[in-house]
Order: structure tokens, then sequence, then C-alpha cells
């Protein structure tokens, strides 16, 4: 999936549509702008997630999905072609249902979880045997506070993004 869609797929694609110092933040911005180009660009990327992201709310029979990080600070043009390819990829049922939220912690959620981890390790008096076990603990818990996320969202009474068009 990193290889599909994950960030160096994705800032290497938008170098050989916009050059090679562009960064993800700028097609952002250019896109926000009304630029053309980077709002199919944007388009693009959030299609191939939705198509990623079908599968996985075919499988899981899940009932929201959070996306944090970088990418999803693309904004609404990401997310409107997620639920879009979500919505006509994945089962009826549960693409009725799923609500796509954007992450509060946004692109600091991995650092806040690793930051967490080793807090709690050391307060218990635990020590990481190695990097990868620090690497792998690290990521389970970024992804347990993206989806926190989503009940801060929802106490926050945000409106999600949700993808049967009641949005």
């Amino acid at each position: 999936l990193e290889a599909y869609i994950g960030n160096a797929a994705i800032i290497k694609e938008a170098r050989k549509l916009f050059g090679s110092k562009i960064s993800l933040e700028h097609v952002s911005q250019m896109a926000r702008n009304n630029n053309v180009k980077a709002i199919k660009f944007w388009g693009m990327v959030g299609e191939k997630l939705g198509l990623a992201l079908s599968g996985v709310v075919n499988l899981l029979n899940l009932d929201a999905i959070v996306l944090g990080g970088g990418v999803a600070c693309a904004g609404k043009v990401l997310f409107e072609s997620v639920k879009q390819t979500i919505s006509l990829r994945a089962m009826s049922v549960q693409a009725k249902r799923i609500r796509v939220f954007k992450a509060k912690l946004g692109v600091n959620a991995g650092i806040i979880g690793a930051g967490y981890l080793v807090k709690e390790r050391l307060a218990k008096g635990n020590r990481f045997n190695n990097f990868r076990q620090f690497s792998l603990l690290g990521s389970v818990l970024a992804f347990i506070f993206l989806s926190a996320n989503l009940i801060f969202a929802e106490e926050n009474k945000e409106s999600p993004m949700i993808i049967n068009g009641d949005n």
C-alpha cells in the first residue's frame, strides 16, 4: 500500500507533473487557489486512496475511517475523491454507513504516538530491546491515536465527511 499510495509515491507523481522542487504542501495550496492541474492531481490521489480503502471497508465492515498526516491537509478535493471512490467501489451496505474524518492531530499523530509510547514504557521501567520493536509499537500506537481522533471529532460535534451524501 505504501508503494502504491504512500507519501513517497505521491511526491514522485507530484514532481512528474509540477517539477522536481515541488512540495505536497505547495500542491495543496495550489489546489486551494483553484489550480486545475493541482485539483486533478489531488483527485487522482483521492481516487487511489479510496480504491485501497474500499477493500479495507469491505473486509472489516468499518464504521469510520480517520485520515491523517500531511496528505489529509490536501483538503476537500482529496476527501471528496476518497468518498466518491469508496461509494462506487465498496459494497453498498458498507459504502452507505462508512464515515471519513480528518484526524485532529494531523501531521503530528505519529510523533505524538511515538512520544507517548516512550513515556509509557519508561514510566513502567521497561526498555526497548531494539529500534524495530520501538518503531512497530510506535506505529500501532499512532494508529490508535488517529482512531481516537474520531471520538474527539464526534464529541466536538464536528461534521464528519459522510459518504452517503448526508453531508
